[in-house]
């Protein structure tokens, strides 16, 4: 031992028992934790050398085992942690030596322990590559981070939802038995960042402990065996002489049924088959595919027959040589606003249409000069029934190219009934609630609408309560009508289209405040991030940066509207709402954007000035 300020010897003392590996200090500098070869932790009295005792544990299973390679000490000096070399992680009482809790999940030495402030968790590194979080008071696993090569990461929870950067199939797999099940294939139902998120901030609103009784890894494995795929046409490495090719497919039910049938062009979705009916064993099925200039990697990808287990998918490359390229290509927008609700079930909206018409001006504007041109083509009230939706849908799909840039913004009432999210149209009536997939715009329809469409990049904002039923994995539905497996068919992976939405499940999206220029909150935050979220400063809002803004805003904005701002922001100048009803009516709101993607970026326009 020595002394700082001098750097003076106070005296030592030998360990008999075995070799000193580490050190530690209580927090209240009078005793040492050594952890040693073959022989555990040993605590010592500081000022005198005197070891008080050993810590043991009985059903340990090896003398090896007892090779300590990390220790904590707890900020209040009440518990240690050890990782040993072989994978185990120990937490004892430092006054009595009890052993209180025992982690197992490294396959290798525990390099690094390290407990949360308040000591309620522990985070460990191991040689085995993985970081891994624990809950010290149940002794549960909290999560389980991975880092590959090239910035690739991945966060998963026990019940298998995870977060990751885009293309993570190499960083794992899950083997149960004989069979292996990639994380490509269980993407589309566990994929959830919103979850992990709440799950690492200890679940406040047990959304995560709600969502993992409706779906998790279990169930999905359990759901059933995947179709094989064999892709028909085209043929590998073939070139084609036009932008467009004829694919073909054949999709064999080996046991768990054939569901949900994509189209992928370099990654993003290019069209979707529903579930077949009426087919046998196996069926073929065809799509025509826009291509770009160069290479194109065409995959086709089946679900079993609940849509919760996805196909590996079967790949083949062509090219096309395209004349080049002048034009950036041009923005569509679709602006849906829908304030004429004549149903009391569905009250009338106030901003819907305003919303509506403001987000298509200011896109308008934004996208000069970074498209050639920018198509905005507004929906209101009674426009925007499934019907000239659709036939409208039709027409952009038959214009929109591989250059260009879809957006769909819709701010209207949405509900969720069995899983699925449902946009409530013009002249919608209560007594059809019984009929949302018929009568209203149902998440199967968004999904055949979207991926039909051939533009590079797409972007679908929702203004609508319960909106985040589309990327939270799970539903509580306002009507009460029960969750359902078939919710984790988030529409941003069925079409590989960002999704930015309003609200949480069986959340509101409030319409507005004294503030904010008579705009939802959310569009508000849209509205915003066109002129406030250029953080790079290059004069251009990316996606990120769009998503970022707003997530951060809205949460801000619900705040300052139920009568209190932002711990954090005191001074932004936003006032309280000043009706003391709506202060009442609004005090246990909370509001926050839900975002789901496959990681993808991309400019979306120029920053307003």
């Amino acid at each position: 031992m020595w002394e700082l300020t001098t750097g003076k010897p106070l005296g030592g003392y030998r360990e008999p028992t075995g070799t000193n590996l580490l050190l530690a200090i209580t927090p209240n500098g009078q005793h040492l934790v050594a952890g040693r070869s073959l022989a555990g932790l040993g605590l010592w009295r500081l000022e005198t050398g005197e070891l008080i005792r050993n810590f043991w544990d009985t059903q340990f299973d090896a003398e090896w085992e007892l090779t300590v390679g990390s220790i904590a000490i707890t900020r209040d000096g009440r518990h240690v942690a050890s990782g040993d070399y072989y994978g185990t992680i120990r937490v004892w009482e430092l006054t009595t030596g009890k052993l209180i809790r025992r982690f197992r999940g490294h396959v290798s030495t525990v390099n690094s322990v390290a407990f949360s402030p308040d000591g309620g968790f522990l985070v460990s590194g191991g040689s085995d590559g993985t970081m891994r979080a624990w809950q010290v008071q149940n002794g549960g696993g909290l999560a389980v981070f991975l880092h590959g090569h090239d910035g690739k990461w991945l966060t998963v929870t026990p019940q298998g939802f995870f977060d990751s950067s885009a293309s993570t199939k190499e960083l794992l797999e899950v083997v149960r038995g004989f069979e292996a099940t990639s994380i490509e294939q269980v993407h589309q139902s566990l994929y959830s960042p919103d979850l992990v998120r709440e799950w690492l901030a200890g679940d406040p609103e047990n959304e995560f402990a709600n969502a993992s009784k409706v779906i998790n890894l279990e169930k999905v494995l359990d759901s059933g065996k995947v179709p094989s795929i064999e892709i028909i046409a085209p043929g590998a490495d073939t070139k084609s002489d036009a932008g467009l090719v004829n694919a073909a497919a054949m999709i064999t039910d080996t046991g768990g049924g054939i569901g949900r049938i994509e189209w992928r062009v370099n990654g993003v979705t290019s069209g979707v088959n529903g579930r077949p009916k009426g087919y046998g064993s196996s069926i073929t099925v065809k799509r025509q595919l826009a291509l770009v200039s160069g290479k194109n990697t065409i995959e086709v990808v089946a679900y079993n027959g609940r849509n919760l287990l996805a196909s590996p998918p079967a790949r083949t490359t062509i090219n096309w040589n395209a004349p080049a390229e002048i034009s950036k290509g041009r923005l569509f927008v679709l602006a849906i606003g829908i304030d004429a609700y004549s149903d009391d079930r569905f009250r009338r909206l106030n901003l819907a249409v305003k919303d509506a018409k403001a987000f298509g001006a200011a896109i308008e504007a934004a996208g000069k000069g970074e498209y050639t041109s920018v198509h905005v083509f507004p929906m209101l009230d009674a426009d925007a029934t499934p019907r000239k939706l659709e036939q409208l849908i039709d027409r952009m799909a038959r214009d929109i190219t591989p250059r260009d840039t879809f957006m769909l913004f819709a701010a209207a009432h949405g509900t969720s009934k069995d899983g699925r999210f449902y946009l409530i149209p013009y002249g919608f009536r209560s007594n059809a609630l019984g009929k949302l997939s018929e009568k209203a715009i149902g998440q199967d329809r968004l999904q055949k609408w979207v991926g039909n469409l051939r533009a590079r990049n797409a972007l679908i904002l929702l203004d609508t309560c319960e909106s985040g039923a589309l990327v939270g994995g799970h539903t509580k539905s306002r009507i009460n009508a029960p969750a359902s497996e078939a919710a984790v068919g988030r529409l941003h992976e069925a079409t590989g289209r960002p999704v930015l939405t309003a609200a949480a499940t069986g959340k509101a999206a409030l319409e507005g405040y004294p503030d904010n220029n008579g705009h939802g909150i959310f569009t508000w935050a849209l509205l915003d991030a066109l002129k406030n979220g250029d953080t790079n400063g290059n004069g251009v809002i990316e996606l990120s940066e769009l998503v970022a803004h707003v997530q951060a805003e809205v949460p801000r904005r619900a705040a300052e509207l139920r009568g209190g701002r932002a711990p954090d922001q005191p001074e932004r100048g936003a006032r309280p709402v000043s009706d003391t009803g709506d202060v009442a009516r609004y005090a246990a709101f909370r509001q926050s954007a839900r975002f789901g993607s496959r990681g993808e970026n991309f400019a979306v326009v120029r920053r307003l000035q």
